[in-house]
């Protein structure tokens, strides 16, 4: 494992700390809100405050505005777990831990490849990663208006295929801005993988929930 100054190790700790918290803080609003109505949601509102929410957290600045960036913070996990609700209902709970089991091998695994790799390699794959992403939106988008087997096939694997080089890219991506910003913003820094994990989370419960009706 590569040599990090002691700077570099507490700003790579409380970026794990965020990604750690908000992924539990997701959970929890999540379990709270599976057997509620008030999981009754509009999606598209559900998408545009999340993405609002989102925006406001990564252009608030974390030194100068601390209590309005984890506001925003807030009202980001609290969007995502309530678009996760109407997915998360239609699971069986031993379904809902086998997904959160394989997500979580998937990101430990993949995480400690970045951590040890010789070099900076998967920094390389931004630009790849980038048109794949726009891919993905173009697929989701084309599935609204001609849904088909075939389309959303592409979407779950690859889309899984395509979240897991995120998180080869985005963990070198965190360490390479701790060992050189002079500002560090752990929060900024957590999203990246964050919503790795969650888009992970989701396609491994779809494909077991696909499994479990063969």
């Amino acid at each position: 494992m590569n040599y990090f100054s002691p700077v570099v190790q507490n700003r790579i700790r409380n970026t794990l700390l965020y990604f750690g918290t908000g992924l539990a803080g997701t959970g929890v609003l999540v379990s709270m809100m599976r057997n509620s109505l008030f999981a009754l949601n509009h999606p598209w509102m559900l998408m545009f405050g999340s993405l609002g929410f989102m925006l406001g957290t990564m252009f608030t600045n974390y030194q100068a505005q601390p209590a309005l960036k984890h506001l925003f913070w807030g009202g980001f996990l609290t969007t995502t777990a309530l678009g996760m609700v109407p997915l998360i209902q239609m699971a069986s709970m031993p379904i809902i831990f086998d997904a959160l089991f394989a997500t979580g091998l998937t990101m430990g695994g993949l995480g400690a490849v970045a951590l040890n790799a010789p070099s900076e390699q998967f920094l390389m794959w931004g630009g790849m990663l980038g048109m794949g992403c726009a891919g993905m939106i173009g697929i989701s988008l084309l599935s609204m208006f001609y849904p088909s087997p075939a389309i959303f096939n592409i979407w779950l694997y690859g889309g899984l295929v395509l979240f897991s080089a995120f998180v080869l890219y985005d963990v070198q991506k965190i360490i390479h801005n701790a060992k050189t910003r002079n500002t560090y913003d752990p929060i900024n820094e957590s999203l990246r993988i964050y919503l790795d994990a969650i888009m992970i989370f989701e396609r491994f419960l779809i494909i077991f929930m696909q499994n479990k009706k063969k």
